[in-house]
Formats: C-alpha cells, sequence, structure tokens
C-alpha cells in the first residue's frame, strides 16, 4: 500500500478522526465517498425544490378555491336579488288579479241589473197582455150574454125575469171568477218575483263565496311561497357564510403548513452550515496536527 506524502484535501476526508488520520496505514478511506456526499446533498437538493414544488402547487389550488367559492358566493347574492324581485312581481301580480276580480264583480253585478231589468219588464208586458186578454174575454162573454138576453127576451117575455136573473148571476160567477183568477195571476206574479230574487240572492252569495274562497287560497299560495322563497334565501346566505369561513381556514393552514416548511428548510440550511463549519475545522486541526508532526520528524538543520 502506498502512502501519500501529504494528506488529501479536506473535503474529502473531513469526516475522519485525528486519529484516523494520524495512521493512515491502519486502512484505506478512499476518495469514493465524496460522490456520495455530493449525491446525498443534491438529492437533498431535489427533495427541497421538490417540497417546494408541492407547496406552491398547494397554494396555486388553494387560492383557485378561494376564487371559486368567492364566485359562487356572488352567484348566490345575484340569485337572492332575483328571488326578491320575483317576489315584488308575485305582489303586483297579485294586485292585480284583486283589481280585476273587483272589475269582472261590478261587471257581474250590473249584467245582473240589466237581466233583472228586462225579466221585469217583460213580466209586466206579460201581465199586461193577460189583462187585455181577459178584458176582451170578459167583454165577449158579457156580450154574448146581452145578445142572449135579448134573443129570450124577445122570444118569451115570461122567462126574461129568469133569464136575467142567472144572467146576473152568470156575471156575478164571472166577476168572481175573473177576481180569482186575477188575485191568483198577482200572487204567482208575487211567488215569481219573489223566486228570481231567492235565485239572485243565492246566485250574488255563490259568486262572493267563490271569490273569497279564491282570493285566500291565492293570498295562501302567495304567502307559502314568499315563506319558500325566503327559506331559500336564508339557507344559501348560510351556506355562503360556512363557505367563506371554510376558505379562511383553509388558507389560515395553507399558510401555517408554507410556514413550517420556510422554517424547516432554514433548519436544514443551518444544520448544512454547521456540519460543513465541524468539516472544516476538523480538517484545520488535522493539518495542523500534521504539521507539527512533520516538524518534529524532521530533523534540524547543521
Amino acid at each position: 500500500m502506498t502512502v501519500a506524502p501529504a494528506p488529501a484535501p479536506v473535503h474529502r476526508f473531513g469526516h475522519l478522526l485525528r486519529r484516523q488520520i494520524a495512521h493512515s496505514h491502519r486502512h484505506a478511506d478512499l476518495s469514493a465517498k465524496l460522490k456520495r456526499e455530493q449525491d446525498e446533498q443534491r438529492r437533498r437538493d431535489e427533495d427541497a425544490k421538490k417540497q417546494q414544488a408541492i407547496l406552491e402547487k398547494q397554494k396555486i389550488e388553494q387560492q383557485k378555491r378561494l376564487e371559486e367559492e368567492q364566485k359562487k358566493q356572488a352567484g348566490d347574492s345575484k340569485r337572492a336579488a332575483e328571488l326578491e324581485k320575483r317576489k315584488a312581481e308575485d305582489q303586483k301580480r297579485l294586485e292585480e288579479q284583486q283589481k280585476k276580480a273587483a272589475e269582472e264583480q261590478k261587471k257581474h253585478d250590473e249584467e245582473a241589473r240589466k237581466i233583472k231589468e228586462e225579466q221585469d219588464k217583460k213580466q209586466a208586458a206579460e201581465d199586461a197582455k193577460k189583462r187585455e186578454e181577459e178584458q176582451k174575454r170578459a167583454d165577449a162573454d158579457k156580450k154574448k150574454a146581452d145578445e142572449a138576453a135579448k134573443k129570450q127576451a124577445a122570444e118569451d117575455a115570461k122567462k126574461q125575469a129568469e133569464e136575467q136573473k142567472k144572467a146576473d148571476a152568470d156575471k156575478k160567477k164571472a166577476d168572481e171568477a175573473a177576481k180569482k183568477q186575477a188575485a191568483e195571476d198577482a200572487k204567482k206574479q208575487a211567488e215569481e218575483q219573489k223566486k228570481q230574487d231567492a235565485e239572485k240572492k243565492k246566485a250574488d252569495e255563490a259568486a262572493k263565496k267563490a271569490q273569497e274562497e279564491q282570493l285566500k287560497k291565492d293570498q295562501a299560495e302567495q304567502a307559502k311561497k314568499a315563506a319558500e322563497d325566503k327559506k331559500a334565501a336564508d339557507e344559501q346566505k348560510k351556506k355562503a357564510a360556512e363557505d367563506q369561513k371554510k376558505a379562511a381556514e383553509d388558507q389560515k393552514k395553507a399558510q401555517e403548513e408554507q410556514k413550517k416548511a420556510d422554517e424547516a428548510k432554514k433548519k436544514e440550511a443551518e444544520d448544512q452550515a454547521k456540519a460543513a463549519a465541524a468539516q472544516k475545522k476538523a480538517a484545520d486541526d488535522a493539518a495542523k496536527k500534521k504539521a507539527e508532526e512533520d516538524k518534529k520528524k524532521t530533523p534540524p538543520k547543521k
């Protein structure tokens, strides 16, 4: 084995102890370890770069998620505004429907009044015509009775008194029948008028009841829809607040992870600096010791 006349470079044998350097003939420490140290240093640098790239990628993804959440929150606010607008439009449409229903009710009352007036006029005309016909019939009967009485008087003077009595009785009977018929007609007309009034009242009450039920139903539906819209808006606001809180927590967590990575990198750099300083000090001590030993071994010049 050949022993080197001078120590190897410091960065190659910095890991050796002082005794190992003083007795180099015991074993051979080759400089191949330098490559392994360089490979290890390069691997550590690559690992640090990879870790830094991963942290940067996570930070970018976190920022992207935060922007998406903010965009989603803006969309939720816009939908809430649209719901409020739709609610106002529904309220306006309800008012228009109420106004239209009132107009239709007014129109319906006007038509019912016109129909009643026409029915009254028609009924009065029919009653007048009926009375005129009855009067004609009575006049015809009277004329016939007079002619019969005259004929009977001419034929038989004796029977004149009897026929006159009979004629008076017939006339009385006819008058009573006419009176009775007129009373029945008046009663019938009153009953028909009462029936028409009852039917009109019933129809008005049914229309009013239907209108009230429809109005109540529309109001209930509007109130239910407004409550559902308000509940949906509250849920959306709550979800947006939770998403925003979660995004803030994620961002804080990412900052803490970045801080930890920076501290780890700083600590690793400090350890490397300490190791290099220790290697340099050991090499200096070894070189100094070797120089002293060489100086002792070298005989003094005469």
